[in-house]
C-alpha cells in the first residue's frame, strides 16, 4: 500500500536497469570472471593428466630391458611421468577447482535471475519510494546470501570462512 502523500509509479525499463544494475552488475562480472578462471584451471589440469597419461603409455611401449636398444633411463622416465600424473590428478580432485567453477556458475545464474526478477518487479508494479527501498533491501539480502553460498571456495568454506574480495 502506498503511504499517505507518496505517489506510486512504475519505473521504466531503463530506470529499473539503472537502479538494479548499480547494485548487482559488479557482482555479476566478478562471478563471470571467477567462473572463467576456475574453468580454465580445471581444463589445464585435465589436459595435463591426458598428456601425461599418453606419455606413460608411449614410453612404456619402448624396447624392453632385454632389447639391445634399451636405455636404463626409460624406466625412470615412466616412473617420473606416472608420479606426475598421479600428483596432477590428486591436485585436481582435492583442490576443489571443478567444484569452485560450478559454484561460481551457479552464483552467476542466481544473480542474473535475481536481477531480471527485480527489474520485472520494479517495472510491472506501481511502488512508492518506501516500497522500492524495501525491494532493493531484499535484493541486497539475497545478494549477500548468494555471496555466502557461492562466493566461498569449497576448501576455505570449511575453515576460515573467507569471502570473495571486493564485497558490496
Amino acid at each position: 500500500m502506498a503511504a499517505a502523500g507518496q505517489a506510486s509509479s512504475k519505473l521504466s525499463n531503463m530506470e529499473a536497469e539503472a537502479v538494479v544494475g548499480s547494485q548487482i552488475d559488479h557482482m555479476l562480472q566478478w562471478y563471470w570472471d571467477e567462473t572463467d578462471k576456475w574453468e580454465r584451471w580445471a581444463w589445464r589440469l585435465q589436459t595435463s593428466i591426458l598428456v601425461l597419461s599418453f606419455l606413460v603409455t608411449v614410453i612404456a611401449a619402448l624396447p624392453p630391458p632385454s632389447h639391445p636398444d634399451y636405455v636404463p633411463w626409460m624406466k625412470w622416465l615412466v616412473v617420473v611421468i606416472s608420479a606426475a600424473t598421479t600428483l596432477v590428478s590428486g591436485f585436481l580432485i582435492k583442490s576443489g577447482i571443478e567444484r569452485t567453477a560450478q559454484l561460481r556458475e551457479q552464483g552467476r545464474i542466481r544473480l542474473s535471475a535475481l536481477k531480471q526478477k527485480t527489474i520485472l518487479e520494479l517495472t510491472q508494479k506501481a511502488m512508492n519510494e518506501e516500497e522500492r527501498l524495501t525491494c532493493l533491501r531484499r535484493l541486497v539480502d539475497v545478494m549477500e546470501d548468494v555471496e555466502q553460498r557461492f562466493g566461498v571456495h569449497p576448501v576455505v568454506a570449511g575453515g576460515s570462512g573467507k569471502r570473495r574480495s571486493g564485497g558490496i
